[in-house]
């Protein structure tokens, strides 16, 4: 007989994540089958016989026998047999240790989602040793106090990451909104991949069904699959995550749940194909979750920024309508330069012109109109909170004006705590930059000279043949000069290559191009770039302390060079070198980068072009510039590898080789206008990109009409261009920057951080749990890592093998670590928090299995008085939390998770303990309480200690008739439920949640009133959205976690068997 056949009265596996059922009855392709939730609570539904399969209880499965006179009992499964009917025998143990064989006709097993509490397992009297449920309440404990320390962001809290604010900020904005679709637009090097990490393995925990696509430039695929494994885990969790090229994005399988595309801007602007464009676009507004990832600076080009929108929400931004999207951005600048004025601390007469712009600029807005009269009265009398007024003002305004809800953007003076390591040494503001740290080195070549005397004549002859001409010819014959300057930077080789292409574009240019070509055949001398490229790395090495390992990275625009130099310094040690260029694979650059980080005598990393962008090399010391481009978003990028967040080391030293660094040279006037005008030694000037490609054409054609004479006050006039460009972005920021602060994230990291301190304490109450009470196996990684561990099912374990072993990724486990330092600094060692497959399965199996659910006790205490009477006293244990689907099922409702999130901002859950006698008083009394809260101690004689009524039923109905238990269970858990809530310290918990998440509500629903009535958008589903946090927050679901009876005696003769 098949084993998978389907047997009547058989277990069946449901296929709707339910979990296991009884098979009563077969009726044409359809099947009856009773879905068991609690002793009280049958469910019979029906489902196509085609999609069930036949289910099997493994070793640990708790289970609830049918008895003849339907008493309830409950045991666990310890062994089974075939029988030759076809049905399957258990042997099932009950907690006095009896064994005894059922059919599996005679079993019952709850389903995933079952609805039942522990009362009605008390009022059966049944309970199980003391010893169990003070374990499983200390789990309970922690794993609440940690879910409520993270507010429903378990991602963010089980990630190897450092909190840091406004990364956390803009986590919790996106994953707090029930529609996420969102713009992650911090500068270059803040860590938008960090808070997309934390997203991703967010949105995966939600639901591990879900299919997410990572796409993102080639070169930095490797990058993100480290990231992904190391810092967020993802290869534990049972989602898949596909990280994919952005020209390959036909590999992906389907539209993914979550589409995130790094270097969103490539996609709106020239950088890829215009079919790879079109299909991309056509996924982005497919995709029900979006994550955009793009610098700052594509924000700054209204095109782009228009065609970013676009891909969030095609509806709300049409590409035909620049023109407007223009004007909106134009008022926003002028609306965030109003509130970069609303400073609490200014003069009165400030603040009055500003609540006057304020009025002036939304006549329309009453909340606006209100606010600004009551800032202009408070600075008259000083009657009202100027400071609370202004921030209020400026918090309305920053809400409900920005250009899109959706967009978040932070910049370096956000990171408040974690602030970036200067690039260069400090100097007054007033004062030129000093350079101690910059170093310059000249190309030894002796045909240098000559080929700049050669370009000199033919400058000349450009000019006088352009002298008159439009700007634009004018501009194309300066592009060809920089062109061949940036060029003969390079290397005279790359320089000869240049001159073979371009059209001619003045009629003498043929001749002196070819004197120019006859240079290049004269003898270069005895010492080439290579040899003093080679020098200027030595003599930068040689500058450190002999002790102390530095990492050097050496850029080179031209691969044969990089190759060449690579070849040069490994010929007397072959492991001082690494390189990498454009031709290789991410699997070999992800090595090559391995290589460089872990081995202490690989010191140098030399790479060509492809390695400006991409790489986080944020632990190297020092920069060589084998070559200056004339480019100074080049030069950004550059210094972006190795300046970016997390950095820990100080000034960055730099080392430039240049083809002629005497008077008149175009490379030194470059390399003056990069430190002086620009800073970019000093500090980084992402955040004026959109100047970089104009004032790149500037300086081509300044000198190209003037030569290096006038560059100080061109350096001058960049300098003030930057700080313009840099006060306007701060009026175009200042909207984003106040919501964003409005999100309350500092509070927010101090709780968790709270909770963080305490992390020795949460791993000693899990592992008693897991280790104690489930006999997990805990085993040592490594002698030389205490604190880092891994854990396997044991012979002994008390889950069912199947499906837990898998659901808590025990099937491969990696190792793991209980400490948030370990975890970080050991990238691959895992953080168990809530969030972890191991953790999130344990409080679902927790859920469904009850084992710790419920206690009987006998507690002899020689502190109770001898002549009193046995006391009964209830322990009830509450969980109060938001009432949304997912806090109720041991399956979540993802649809509602992002509402879940934000409720819990006002109301975290809280596990809340009472003690009732049998009247349902509240036990008050200090001494009576620490007899109660004492832990189980089994009792050695009949003095002291506890004896488990559960498994002597004739000594509890001494203390209590069993026929009465069920009557008093049901009324005590009602008392309890009723005592808690009228707690005062939870009533006013409660009602201070429930204000702050109307208060909340009304506001929410204020800004979108005015934002529909000012960009005609629906704002219906936000608006019930809205409405449904503050009711999931004012009436909370109180649920039951467990439930126990003390008897409270002072000494008795044993005359029961021991348990």
């Amino acid at each position: 007989m098949s084993l998978n056949r389907l047997m009547i009265g058989g277990f069946v596996m449901l296929p709707d994540g339910s979990g296991i059922g009884r098979l009563e009855s077969v009726v044409g392709q359809e099947s009856i089958v009773t879905i068991f939730h609690s002793f009280s609570e049958l469910e019979k539904v029906r489902v196509p016989t085609a999609r069930l399969a036949r289910s099997f209880l493994y070793p640990g499965t708790r289970v609830y026998p049918l008895s003849e006179n339907d008493v309830p009992k409950i045991g666990r499964v310890t062994s089974y047999n075939l029988s030759d009917d076809g049905y399957v025998s258990y042997e099932v143990q009950f907690p006095n240790r009896r064994t005894i064989y059922f059919s599996e006709i005679d079993l019952r097993v709850r389903c995933w989602r079952a609805r039942g509490e522990a009362t009605e397992i008390l009022a059966a009297g049944i309970g199980e040793s003391q010893f169990l449920h003070d374990r499983r309440f200390a789990a309970t404990r922690k794993l609440i106090e940690a879910r409520a320390s993270a507010q429903g962001l378990t991602g963010l809290i089980s990630s190897g990451i450092e909190f840091v604010p406004h990364q956390v900020a803009a986590v919790r904005r996106v994953l707090s909104d029930p529609l996420l679709r969102y713009l992650l637009a911090d500068e270059v090097g803040l860590g938008k991949t960090i808070e997309a990490g934390v997203i991703i393995r967010q949105i995966l925990i939600d639901d591990p069904d879900r299919y997410v696509g990572v796409l993102v430039p080639s070169s930095l695929v490797s990058q993100w699959q480290n990231e992904l494994r190391d810092k967020f885990y993802v290869d534990d969790l049972l989602g898949t995550v596909e990280i994919i090229a952005h020209d390959k994005y036909d590999e992906l399988e389907r539209v993914p749940d979550l589409l995130v595309i790094d270097e969103a801007h490539h996609i709106v602007g020239d950088e890829l194909a215009p079919a790879i464009r079109a299909h991309l676009t056509k996924l982005a507004h497919q995709a029900p979750r979006l994550l955009l990832l793009s610098a700052t600076p594509a924000l700054a080009n209204p095109e782009k920024f228009l065609s970013l929108l676009n891909l969030l929400d095609p509806s709300a931004h049409k590409m035909d309508e620049l023109e407007s999207f223009k004007t909106k951005l134009d008022q926003r600048q002028e609306f965030g330069r109003l509130l970069l004025g609303l400073i609490p601390d200014s003069p009165g007469l400030i603040l009055r012109r500003r609540a006057n712009d304020a009025k002036r600029l939304f006549p329309d807005d009453p909340d606006i109109v209100s606010l600004a009269d009551q800032l202009e009265i408070a600075t008259k009398d000083g009657t009202e909170d100027i400071a609370g007024l202004t921030r209020d003002l400026s918090q309305h305004i920053a809400s409900t004006y920005r250009i899109n809800q959706r967009v978040i953007r932070s910049r370096r003076s956000d990171a408040e705590g974690w602030e970036f390591q200067s690039r260069g040494p400090a100097f007054p503001e007033t004062e030129a930059a000093t350079l101690s740290h910059v170093r310059i080195d000249d190309d030894e070549d002796r045909r240098i000279q000559d080929i700049i005397n050669a370009l000199e004549d033919w400058r000349a002859a450009a000019l006088s043949a352009f002298e008159g001409d439009e700007y634009e010819i004018r501009l194309k014959a300066a592009m060809r000069y920089r062109d061949l300057i940036e060029a003969l930077g390079v290397g005279v080789e790359a320089f000869a290559d240049v001159l073979q292409v371009g059209e001619m574009l003045f009629p003498n240019e043929t001749e002196i191009l070819a004197g120019i070509r006859s240079i290049l055949e004269a003898d270069p001398g005895p010492r080439c770039k290579l040899d003093v490229a080679e020098d200027s790395i030595r003599i930068l090495k040689g500058q450190f302390p002999v002790h102390a390992k530095p990492k050097i990275v050496a850029f080179s625009s031209a691969t044969p060079m990089a190759q060449a130099l690579h070849e040069r310094i490994t010929r007397l040690d072959r492991h001082a070198s690494c390189v990498i260029v454009r031709t290789q694979s991410p699997d070999q650059v992800e090595g090559i980068l391995r290589r460089f980080v872990e081995s202490s005598d690989t010191w140098l990393l030399i790479v060509d072009r492809s390695g400006e962008e991409g790489l986080n090399l944020s632990f190297a010391d020092a920069i060589v510039h084998i070559d200056l481009p004339l480019s100074a978003t080049r030069i950004e990028q550059r210094i972006g590898r190795v300046d970016r967040f997390g950095r820990r080391k100080a000034v960055i030293r730099h080392r430039i080789l240049l083809p002629y660094i005497d008077e008149g040279s175009v490379w030194l006037a470059w390399k003056n206008v990069l430190a002086y005008g620009f800073r970019v030694f000093h500090e980084p000037i992402s955040d004026a990109q959109f100047l970089l490609d104009k004032i790149d054409r500037e300086f081509a054609l300044t000198i190209f009409e003037g030569g290096v004479t006038g560059m100080g006050a061109f350096i001058k006039d960049l300098h003030e261009k930057v700080v313009a460009e840099r006060k306007k972005q701060d009026e175009q920021y200042a909207l984003d920057r106040i919501a964003l602060a409005d999100e309350g994230g500092s509070a927010f990291i101090e709780t968790m951080d709270e909770f963080e301190e305490a992390e020795g304490e949460f791993g000693e109450a899990m592992e008693s749990w897991l280790v104690s009470v489930l006999q997990l196996k805990r085993y040592r990684i490594s002698s030389q890592s205490p604190e880092v561990f891994g854990m396997a099912w044991g012979e002994r374990s008390l889950v069912p093998r199947r499906p837990w072993e898998n659901q808590f990724g025990l099937d491969n486990p990696s190792p793991m670590t209980w400490r948030r330092r370990i975890a970080i600094t050991n990238p691959g060692v895992v953080l168990e928090r809530p969030g972890s497959p191991l953790l999130d399965s344990c409080q679902r199996f927790m859920r469904w299995d009850d084992r710790g659910a419920t206690f009987l006790t006998l507690r002899i205490d020689p502190a109770w008085p001898k002549e009193s009477p046995p006391w009964l006293v209830f322990k009830l244990c509450f969980v109060v939390e938001p009432d949304l689907p997912e806090a109720s099922g041991i399956f979540s409702d993802t649809d509602n998770m992002g509402c879940l999130r934000r409720a819990q901002q006002f109301l975290p859950p809280a596990l809340h303990t009472i003690y009732l006698d049998v009247t349902g008083t509240p036990v008050t009394v200090a001494d009576h309480l620490k007899i109660l809260e004492r832990p189980y101690l089994k009792a050695r004689d009949e003095h002291q200690g506890d004896l488990n009524l559960g498994s002597r039923p004739e000594l509890l109905a001494e203390f209590i008739d069993p026929a009465l238990l069920p009557l008093l269970c049901a009324q005590i858990r009602e008392h309890g439920q009723r005592e808690i809530l009228q707690r005062r310290e939870v009533f006013v918990m409660l009602e201070n949640a429930a204000r702050r998440a109307q208060v909340d509500c009304d506001r929410r629903k204020r800004h979108l009133l005015r934002r529909a009535h000012f960009e005609d958008i629906d704002i219906r589903d936000e608006l019930h959205i809205n409405q449904k946090i503050a009711l999931a927050v004012a009436h909370p679901q109180v649920r039951l976690d467990a439930i126990g009876l003390f008897v409270i005696c002072s000494g008795m003769t044993l005359t029961s068997e021991n348990p």
